[in-house]
């Protein structure tokens, strides 16, 4: 079993924000122990050609350097109306990691189009599966700690599009909205909600 995942956007055939993914590779190799090696995703992920257009998502299991599985599906994005803050306790992620049983607990009997908004240590992190923003009077700000820093997170704040910030439950009423993103969902596409749609 591969202990680590990537999930990478393809678009019309083109794979999007590689350079973030292999960043996050070559480090995620160095922490479980696999020093001076590295895998050159764009080498190994060969597109099918049913798959040429669309949106495609790529799954890049990942073990060790030569150790890995590639998978690729259509892609459908979710719908989400409302968000549950949870709190995680001391949930980390900060590798991503293929096996998800912590979060997945939490999400135990959540509708379809629910999701969760999970707290650590008193501070806004998460949702199951993307990085969040909030939108207030300094502009589009994202928790300083997220569980996982995100591919896309990192090409936004590098881009200028957001700041980071600790928030925290309190602090939700200064913002008006928040979005959903992730290396599939990119900005122009994220999740848009009421910061009221949030059930505390």
């Amino acid at each position: 079993m591969y202990p680590l995942l990537e999930s990478i956007r393809i678009q019309d055939g083109i794979i999007q924000n590689i350079d973030y993914h292999q960043q996050r590779v070559n480090i995620s190799l160095q922490v479980i122990g696999h020093q001076n090696k590295s895998t050159a995703l764009l080498d190994l992920i060969n597109i099918p050609e049913e798959l040429s257009t669309g949106i495609v998502k790529c799954r890049f299991l990942y073990g060790a350097a030569d150790d890995y599985s590639i998978h690729f599906t259509p892609y459908h994005k979710r719908e989400i109306k409302l968000l549950h803050l949870i709190n995680g306790k001391h949930l980390q992620y900060a590798l991503k990691w293929a096996n998800r049983d912590d979060i997945n607990k939490l999400m135990k009997g959540m509708p379809s189009r629910e999701d969760i908004l999970i707290t650590v240590d008193d501070q806004l992190t998460d949702t199951s599966y993307c990085n969040v923003a909030f939108n207030g009077a300094q502009g589009w700000i994202t928790p300083e700690f997220p569980l996982l820093k995100g591919t896309q997170r990192a090409l936004l704040l590098n881009s200028g599009v957001l700041k980071t910030g600790n928030i925290k439950k309190e602090d939700l009423s200064q913002f008006t909205t928040i979005r959903l993103f992730n290396a599939m969902i990119p900005w122009d596409e994220a999740i848009e909600l009421d910061i009221n749609c949030i059930i505390y």
